[in-house]
């Protein structure tokens, strides 16, 4: 019997091969492929022409069309890119994707405009919205504007005497407000200088309308009619914000954010409704309260992630408000 039991230990290795086979050719099997495409992948000096298979939401292979059809089987989705460059999807090392959702939704952009182009913009919105409206803006630059100097707030007076004008700058650090908007906030001459913030005044004391740094959260509550900007008003604007990011190349961020905010995007992951990868920072001054709420420090998995705190200094250069050793040259009383 000694002699049988050789082939028959064959035979059963030969099974166990050849299911094991069939387990990694499935394994290896691609949901979809895009077949055409010039792929520049990382140390490559140009793109090559390549089909790239995926699976379970990654890359599997990149390779020539022959090679990554052996990967294809009966289910396999085929997407021609006729001849469209692909490249690694981007990562955003510095957003503040939740604020940005909501300018992108609620707010004018005004990047690039000149002082004119600016109070054009706020006057359409003006005539657009309800009397007395709040009139939001981002990334207004003095760059753009004659000589390089900060606007002031009769500069929006102008266009919008009776509705509140908050218009934030560039880099998020100064605001930028009319003379409605400060009577609101009830600001004055009298009114100090918040701890971490300076509300710029002209050589009499009187508020320029130019509000830096956490001087900014004064104009925060005005109470007003919401201003009305056709065709961007979003049910959802943070995922709103996913899908403009996702069509701009971006796979992945670093972001400002919150546990509120965590929350929100594990929601929208288990709704399937999650395309961009959050790496999440909190702010370092409340970090005991986010130790009691249960936060813990590279918490998460590949879409939502706590990373770590930020802990804040000063400001920026463009504000004028990143500490110095010198003065400014534009503000020799200021380093600062």
């Amino acid at each position: 019997m000694k002699h049988v039991k050789i082939p028959l230990l064959i035979l059963i290795l030969l099974l166990v091969m050849q299911g094991c086979s069939q387990k990694d050719n499935e394994a290896a099997a691609a949901d979809w492929i895009l077949c055409g495409a010039k792929i520049l992948t990382p140390g490559s000096p140009a793109p090559v022409c390549a089909d790239l298979a995926v699976r379970d939401g990654r890359i599997l292979a990149i390779g020539d069309a022959k090679e990554i059809q052996r990967l294809a089987r009966s289910g396999t989705r085929r997407v021609d890119a006729a001849g469209c460059t692909v490249v690694s999807g981007l990562h955003d090392a510095h957003v503040h994707f939740e604020s940005g959702a909501k300018m992108l939704s609620e707010r004018m952009s005004l990047r690039f405009m000149n002082l004119e182009e600016i109070q054009a913009k706020v006057r359409a919105a003006v005539a657009a919205s309800p009397p007395g409206a709040l009139i939001l803006g981002y990334h207004f630059n003095q760059a753009y504007f004659p000589n390089g100097a900060w606007p002031a707030r009769h500069d929006l007076d102008i266009v919008a005497p009776q509705n509140p004008v908050v218009i934030s700058r560039v880099d998020g650090h100064s605001v930028w407000v009319n003379s409605k908007a400060l009577e609101m906030a009830d600001i004055t001459k009298e009114t100090p200088d918040p701890q971490g913030g300076e509300i710029q005044r002209d050589t009499a004391g009187n508020p320029t309308g130019i509000l830096k740094e956490k001087a900014g959260n004064l104009v925060a509550g005005i109470q007003a009619p919401d201003m009305v900007i056709p065709g961007k008003k979003a049910k959802d604007p943070l995922a709103a914000a996913i899908r403009h990011a996702n069509q701009l190349g971006l796979t992945s961020v670093t972001t400002s954010g919150s546990l509120e905010l965590v929350e929100r995007l594990r929601r929208l992951q288990t709704q399937g409704q999650l395309t961009l990868r959050f790496h999440v920072w909190l702010d370092g001054e409340e970090i005991d309260a986010h130790l009691q709420k249960g936060a813990r420090f590279n918490q998460g998995d590949d879409f939502v992630r706590i990373a770590f705190l930020k802990l804040f200094a000063d400001g920026t250069i463009g504000s004028a408000t990143a500490a110095m050793f010198s003065p400014y040259r534009h503000r020799p009383d200021s380093s600062g």
